[in-house]
């Protein structure tokens, strides 16, 4: 019993450590991402004039080739068809909002 138990907690150590190395590389990777992302931030205005503001990058993205709010942007389910499943069968349904 006592061999068991030790096997145990030393799995549940070791659980611990894999876990705490991978919240380590789940923080890097989100930290070189977000670096990167500055970085890319900071070429565009140097190198073509683009305005540097927070809220256009946090609150605009690009759509049919013009930047405008996110909250305007349509979601896939607003305009395109999707599969409803109606009593056991699969149909098409357009979906509007």
């Amino acid at each position: 019993m006592a061999k068991a138990t030790s096997a145990h907690d030393e799995a549940m150590s070791e659980t611990i450590q894999m876990e705490l190395e991978l919240n380590k590389l789940k923080d890097y990777v989100l930290t070189v991402h977000s670096q990167s992302f500055r970085q890319v931030v900071h070429q565009a205005v140097l190198l073509y004039g683009v305005p540097e503001h927070n809220e256009m990058v946090k609150n605009k993205d690009v759509y049919n080739g013009q930047l405008v709010p996110i909250e305007e942007i349509p979601t896939p389910a607003t305009h395109e068809t999707t599969t409803i499943l109606d009593e056991g069968s699969a149909k098409d349904e357009e979906r509007t909002p």
